[in-house]
């Protein structure tokens, strides 16, 4: 367990590598932000635990760095304000799992996880394309009439794809 750290940095100088695997179901890591490549490369892959992100997971902060996050768990949750894909090449894949957050800075595909819009409830923004692939699930939660407030809501600036999964209605 590994928590209230202000920035966690994976591949943080130029020509570096770091790599982190949480795989096990009681790791957790929480703080205020995390960067995945910010300018060298970094991969993190989640298959178990929590990682909890207060403001912002960077991937791939300056050209020339290789950032990539993979959720690929049943029992792993990712609960982030901000993922934030910038100058470099920033890969996110979300392949099983359960992810909770605020924003997506561009196109995202989600191959099978369960998307929480917000923090129960609330908007999920993505800004790009959102692919719901055959084995995702987009959990929505109602209790009125209230975006945000009263209900879940996902806002995507871009296309929207439906290839299958899921949609999960819970009324609070």
């Amino acid at each position: 367990e590994v928590g209230n750290v202000g920035t966690v940095y994976i591949g943080k100088e130029s020509d570096s590598v770091g790599e982190i695997t949480i795989s096990n179901t009681s790791s957790s890591l929480s703080g205020e932000n995390m960067t995945v490549g910010q300018s060298g490369s970094g991969t993190v892959t989640q298959t178990e635990g929590t990682v909890e992100i207060t403001n912002t997971l960077k991937l791939a902060e300056n050209s020339g760095s290789n950032g990539t996050y993979t959720l690929n768990g049943s029992s792993a949750v990712l609960n982030v304000g901000i993922i934030d894909i910038q100058e470099g090449t920033g890969t996110l894949e979300l392949k099983t799992g359960t992810l909770k957050v605020t924003t997506i800075s561009d196109s995202v595909t989600n191959e099978g996880v369960t998307l929480n819009p917000g923090h129960s409830p609330g908007i999920t923004t993505v800004a790009g394309n959102y692919t719901h692939g055959g084995a995702a699930t987009l959990h929505i939660e109602l209790a009125g009439t209230t975006a945000g407030t009263h209900h879940d809501q996902l806002d995507v600036s871009g296309q929207v794809n439906i290839e299958g999964g899921k949609l999960k209605l819970e009324f609070i």
